[in-house]
């Protein structure tokens, strides 16, 4: 194992491990809620490195959806000039209720635990003897989303996943016991490029948006759920979502989370850091790195790098900070807190 030491106020260790790196060295700095996450921002972020979710507990469990190349119009084409950017828009939100027997196992216990070292997002409802367990996490090389029940007290009813879309070109459709929503940008980019002056690299028969699908797709498979995206340049976008779903409902649950736990087994291998201080200082920065790396590995393995203000942290419709769907200069500041 090699090491090194700075000598400052605070010490600094860091080097590459064994492939076994020690759980206390990533899971000691879970998150962990032991109420409920009503608002928006206690969402905790999951995902594959493509399609992730903040998730949070209010009652239902719920997963507002993002992927890093799913753009669309935030606002209405007649909405005020300077609010009709193109951006990194969601796929949907996605509401499971179980039943009024959640809410009353989430009086009598209530436990949410952001696993970095499994790279998931775990629940408990009810006594801690023997809870009702709900787990979310994203596959690292399917672009899904997989939610796992595990119920041994029947403390729950049957999970009914709900899914909305707010973008008027979005619809939701049925087929079957799988939600589907779809839609295909009808709007050019090319008159908002000029503003950064990237026009000229996109003619208008390559318009960039006009024509970009965006699709999604949701089914229940006994007590696993299962939410597929996908985004097109030609076709049926929610044809491809289904696709995506469904090659993953073909495999075994015990294969598709062995993949996922090798992935990031593998993922936290590769490095760690270890960070001390006499006045304890040291110890939030150690974690502030291990959620931000966790978050890099879980939303920015995508066919573009997640975007920089909020990275694929969309926790309410299409609202951020900042305006046109752009992956320049400050896609630096999506990697600065780790330095």
């Amino acid at each position: 194992m090699f090491h090194c030491l700075r000598s400052t106020a605070i010490l600094i260790f860091c080097g590459v491990l064994p492939a076994a790196t020690p759980v206390d060295a990533v899971s000691r700095h879970n998150v962990v809620y032991t109420t409920p996450s009503p608002e928006v921002w206690e969402a905790m972020p999951v995902g594959g490195g493509d399609l992730s979710a903040m998730v949070r507990w209010d009652g239902s469990l719920h997963l507002h959806l993002t992927k890093s190349d799913a753009w669309g119009f935030q606002a209405a084409s007649d909405s005020p000039v300077g609010t009709r950017f193109f951006n990194n828009v969601s796929p949907g939100h996605v509401r499971i209720a179980f039943g009024p027997g959640a809410r009353a196992a989430e009086l009598r216990g209530f436990r949410q635990r952001l696993d970095l070292e499994h790279g998931r997002v775990v629940i408990e409802l009810g006594e801690a003897s023997a809870p009702a367990r709900i787990e979310i996490w994203g596959h690292p090389a399917r672009k899904v989303l997989v939610v796992e029940i595990a119920d041994p007290r029947s403390i729950l009813g049957a999970p009914r996943p709900e899914l909305t879309e707010w973008r008027p070109g979005m619809r939701v459709t049925r087929a079957g016991e799988t939600l589907l929503a779809s839609g295909i940008e009808q709007r050019p980019a090319r008159p908002h490029l000029a503003i950064t002056g990237m026009q000229d690299y996109f003619p208008e028969e390559r318009d960039p948006l006009r024509g970009r699908g965006i699709g999604t797709a949701v089914a229940a498979r006994g007590r696993r759920i299962l939410i597929a995206a996908a985004v097109t340049t030609t076709g049926d976008p929610a044809a491809a979502a289904l696709r995506e779903l469904e090659a993953a409902a073909s495999q075994p649950a015990d294969a598709l989370r062995s993949q996922q736990r090798a992935w990031w087994r593998d993922y936290w291998g590769r490095s760690s850091i270890l960070l001390k201080s006499e006045d304890g200082s040291a110890e939030p920065l150690l974690r502030a790195y291990y959620v931000h790396v966790y978050t890099l590995g879980s939303v920015n393995r995508g066919e573009v790098p997640a975007k920089w203000d909020g990275g694929a942290g969309l926790l309410d419709g299409d609202r951020r900070t900042w305006g046109l769907s752009e992956w320049v200069q400050e896609i630096r500041f999506t990697y600065w807190p780790l330095y």
